[in-house]
């Protein structure tokens, strides 16, 4: 007998994913959806009256769960093996990144409650044993990722639990144990990328519920009439059928060369979704974010069509001895910070497909900007919230990092550009 869920897309049935009794996955449209105008449930499989099957659709729904020790713990907690995907998106699947739900969709402005500072409060410290609440009756949300998180609704100044699938439109994340003041330097990190980078990042705060907690505003969401809504997004790895386990480029992973080409043939701006790119990757190595992979790129359904989403997550691990010291993403196929030169980013250039001298003078001019304003962040972020010791320690990286561009960069040729902002 082959266990079988319901797939319902921005709340519209649009298909069954099953698993048959050999183990072979499936995903196949309804006939209502199919004659329909809807958008397919993922990029990966465009609208078809036969079904998908293979390892393609079980990426896909690992794709939208957690990773690593968050799903091990999820698993615990569920009962369930943690290499039971289906199992687990069954439990999970109620509010996924995206617009895809699987089985319990609920009614707009129902399955809520209203949470005091202290029920906050007490989330977040519940969180660090029991990563997304699996266990607790009528949660089921499911977050791509390492951390665990907490899936809100934070509106009008108030914060809700959403049940029984209602949707989400703020992540909390907690402090993270095994990384000093990781709140401090993501928020940090954002607010930098905010103010230097032409292209837009999630809306971070920071609030202190006797645990810091890190507030993310989705982009995959929206408010419309009625409440919360979703738009359809989704990450590279997703769309290419790359397992989370196989993310990072070191592991078989995509590189920025299959990430430019996918972007190109997917974005309804690929131009303008290129060059964020390549702001991307050097502001990426300025602040040493070294967690980088094709997961992070994510396509979203915009007014103007498939477009890059929002930048999210930047954290400078390289900051701190614990953690891996090389990118993830690597430059021109050299991942060792330190030994990156002009020639790497002379390989990065051609596998983005746009002319050396114009990423060299990018790369050397967002340099610059990011090492002016991270001061003035740093200065405006700590009288706000207090002293950071780390955030120190990412500005005195990217001093290093700026220089490390300067110096590597100066025997090549370069091309004027407009400033960063213009068009």
């Amino acid at each position: 007998m082959s266990d079988s869920l319901n797939v319902h897309n921005n709340g519209l049935l649009a298909g069954y994913l099953t698993v048959e009794p050999d183990g072979a996955w499936q995903f196949a449209y309804s006939q209502s959806y199919l004659s329909s105008l809807h958008s397919p449930v993922s990029l990966a499989f465009p609208k078809r009256a036969a079904p998908y099957r293979g390892p393609r659709v079980r990426s896909w729904i690992a794709n939208l769960l957690p990773e690593g020790n968050a799903k091990t713990a999820v698993a615990v907690a569920l009962g369930v093996s943690v290499d039971n995907d289906f199992d687990l998106i069954r439990h999970l699947g109620g509010d996924c990144f995206g617009a895809v739900q699987f089985d319990a969709v609920a009614l707009p402005g129902q399955n809520r409650r209203r949470l005091s500072g202290e029920d906050l409060r007490n989330l977040a410290a519940v969180l660090r044993l029991r990563p997304l609440l699996a266990d607790v009756e009528g949660i089921r949300y499911a977050l791509p990722g390492l951390r665990a998180k907490l899936a809100l609704e934070k509106s009008n100044g108030e914060v809700s639990l959403p049940l029984w699938g209602a949707l989400s439109n703020t992540i909390f994340k907690p402090a993270r144990e095994e990384v000093q003041e990781s709140v401090e330097n993501e928020h940090f990190c954002m607010s930098l990328a905010t103010a230097c980078l032409v292209h837009e990042t999630a809306r971070v705060d920071r609030v202190d519920a006797e645990i810091p907690l890190l507030v993310v505003a989705r982009f995959d969401r929206f408010e419309a009439e009625g409440g919360v809504r979703a738009r359809h997004a989704e990450s590279l790895c997703a769309i290419s059928g790359t397992r989370p386990e196989r993310k990072y480029e070191r592991e078989g992973g995509l590189g920025w060369a299959e990430i430019f080409e996918l972007v190109r043939s997917w974005s309804s701006l690929p131009a303008l979704d290129v060059r964020h790119l390549i702001d991307y990757a050097a502001f990426s190595f300025l602040i040493g974010h070294g967690t980088g992979s094709a997961k992070d790129v994510v396509l979203r359904v915009t007014e103007q069509g498939l477009r890059l989403a929002p930048y999210f997550g930047f954290w400078s691990s390289h900051c701190y001895s614990n953690q891996n010291d090389k990118l993830g993403l690597s430059i021109g196929h050299e991942d060792r910070p330190d030994w990156l030169v002009g020639e790497s980013w002379l390989g990065f250039a051609r596998d983005a497909g746009v002319k050396p001298r114009y990423v060299l003078e990018r790369v050397r001019a967002l340099a610059g900007n990011v090492q002016r304003r991270s001061l003035l962040v740093a200065d405006e972020v700590q009288s706000h919230y207090g002293y950071s010791s780390v955030i120190s320690e990412i500005v005195g990286l990217i001093a290093k990092r700026a220089r490390q561009l300067e110096v590597g960069l100066a025997t090549q040729n370069t091309v004027t550009l407009p400033a960063l902002g213009e068009s």
